[in-house]
């Protein structure tokens, strides 16, 4: 559990000053929920969004202290490039990461939160940062911590995110934008694609010869059509 207590009410439970953990600053934001109707799918708007409204006027130099939400590899580079940091020049967790803590489901955050305190504890005056990451890269959260006294400071509402209209309906040419190949116990299956069409707009499809391993697909040149499953097929 997570208590918070105003300063008065910690002061009435005799709650040592030099335990008190202040909340400077939060964040939130959404991705849209579907990834095809993502401008640039190799960023999180959203993500960067709400972690600067939770620094606020505070720099992320001045944080001596991070945990960023881990579900996957890609969750930290997006983190890294949203505050502009270098996964090699810093630590990147006090908790010891989402894959070593029983993985989606474990309450990580919570002991996030917990892990965090401790470190600030030990650091007074630091600034620690916790994230957090919600279904596919959609969900964004961001919370900025300190022992120093100080305001609570409230983000503002975030913008709606633009989006790209998504093709129910998709035959014909297209440009591959991402991809992510499926793989069986065997090895690679085949491979899902989110494509542009010539109007700008987008589709998902499935393409059954799975792409190599060193194969890398966006920016390729497919063909999409209609499969009597209601399923868009691809052919490079």
């Amino acid at each position: 559990a997570v208590l918070l207590a105003t300063e008065s009410r910690a002061d009435a439970l005799g709650v040592p000053r030099d335990q008190r953990v202040y909340l400077h600053g939060t964040g939130a934001a959404d991705e849209p929920s579907t990834m095809a109707s993502r401008p640039e799918p190799w960023r999180s708007p959203a993500m960067a969004a709400a972690m600067h409204a939770a620094l606020g006027p505070t720099s992320v130099d001045e944080v001596g202290h991070l945990d960023l939400y881990s579900c996957f590899a890609s969750s930290l580079s997006f983190a890294c490039d949203a505050l502009g940091v270098r996964a090699a020049d810093r630590s990147l967790t006090v908790t010891g990461g989402l894959p070593y803590h029983g993985g989606p489901g474990s309450n990580y955050s919570t002991h996030a939160l917990a892990a965090m305190t401790e470190v600030l504890r030990r650091d007074a005056g630091s600034f620690g940062l916790v994230s957090g990451v919600g279904m596919h890269m959609t969900s964004h959260s961001a919370s900025l911590w300190s022992t120093r006294p100080g305001g609570y400071i409230p983000s503002e509402p975030t913008e709606p995110l633009n989006t790209v209209p998504i093709a129910t309906d998709a035959s014909g040419p297209a440009t591959v934008v991402t991809f992510s190949t499926v793989h069986n116990r065997q090895g690679p299956e085949w491979t899902a694609l989110i494509c542009e069409l010539p109007d700008g707009s987008r589709s998902y499809a499935r393409l059954d010869e799975p792409a190599a391993a060193d194969d890398d697909l966006v920016g390729r040149r497919v063909a999409l059509a209609p499969t009597d499953k209601g399923a868009t097929s691809a052919h490079l």
